[in-house]
């Protein structure tokens, strides 16, 4: 694998961890999905956070709905993505799991008068991996979403990951972007800077 050119390397990676996660046992899930609500709702950061982004979880990911539903009652604001093109995001807010509607790739986005949140408004960000590594960087669906969105930020980013998906080393490209915590059922990551 290791002769395989950086692109090829990350498809490769892409393709085990997808079918991992298709074989994942629904029991560990559960346990995974409620072990990173506790931690990450326990964090300082998420607390005093007043804005936060999350995304909207599908397919095998680690569950954000719980999350969302937990920051709304919560007076949060919630901002969730809405893909515009490949690539190329927004950032809607919305008020309850009734604001989102099917979007592109079927992930559910926000109904279009959803008000658009500029990124400088967030103050803490979850987004998603197949799997990460100690150095806060993830490997995802390899259309740089999150890479463009997490590039020039203010805001404090963590990736969710079920502990069995945080890898030794992710492969990395220059314009890759690290996280700053990485919250899996066993605990919250600091990255080191």
């Amino acid at each position: 694998m290791e002769n395989l050119e950086m692109p090829e390397l990350k498809k490769s990676l892409r393709k085990k961890l997808i079918e991992q996660r298709k074989a994942e046992d629904a029991e560990y899930s559960k346990k995974a999905d409620d072990g990173i609500f506790r931690n990450i709702t326990a964090m300082p950061e998420f607390i005093s956070a007043e804005t936060i982004f999350v995304f909207v979880s599908v397919d095998g990911e680690v569950d954000t709905r719980r999350l969302i539903s937990h920051a709304i009652k919560n007076g949060k604001r919630v901002v969730v993505p809405k893909c515009l093109k490949f690539g190329i995001m927004e950032t809607r807010e919305i008020k309850g799991e009734e604001d989102l509607v099917p979007g592109k790739y079927d992930i559910p986005e926000p109904r279009p008068e959803c008000r658009n949140v500029p990124k400088n408004e967030i103050d803490f960000a979850v987004v998603p991996c197949l799997a990460c590594d100690m150095s806060g960087m993830r490997i995802g669906y390899g259309g740089g979403f999150y890479d463009r969105f997490l590039g020039d930020r203010d805001m404090i980013c963590a990736a969710v990951c079920k502990s069995r998906y945080i890898i030794e080393n992710i492969p990395s490209e220059d314009h890759d972007e690290p996280v700053d915590f990485i919250i899996s059922e066993k605990g919250v990551y600091k990255v080191a800077k």
